[in-house]
């Protein structure tokens, strides 16, 4: 019974926000993505990221990298820092697969 309602909701919300970490359609016309928001994983934190696009023909590439802390009264305590490569490998009409490899630093 648990897994329908978490499958329900998991279709209703998927309709509602719908989760994309790049845009591989806009790739083509920016060079440089920024972001910045907060989240909550194991702990909550907010962050700040940067991706730059290289003029690949292949593939879309995003080289990023990305800084998290989290919130609370000691921030230099748990910090991470990410970068990244990511590709789009295989695109069909709204449906692209990615890769993407990254090495995490973190205190």
């Amino acid at each position: 019974m648990k897994l329908r309602i978490t499958l329900l909701f998991t279709i209703f919300i998927h309709h509602l926000l719908p989760a994309q970490e790049v845009n591989w359609r806009t790739v083509k016309n920016n060079r440089h993505l920024v972001a910045a928001g907060f989240g909550g994983d194991y702990n909550f934190y907010y962050f700040a990221s940067y991706g730059y696009v290289p003029g690949s023909r292949l593939i879309p590439v995003v080289i990023g990298t990305d800084f998290s802390v989290p919130f609370g009264e000691d921030i230099p305590d748990d910090w991470k820092w990410r970068t990244s490569v990511q590709a789009e490998l295989w695109n069909r009409r709204n449906f692209s697969f990615s890769l993407k490899s990254s090495f995490v630093f973190r205190r």
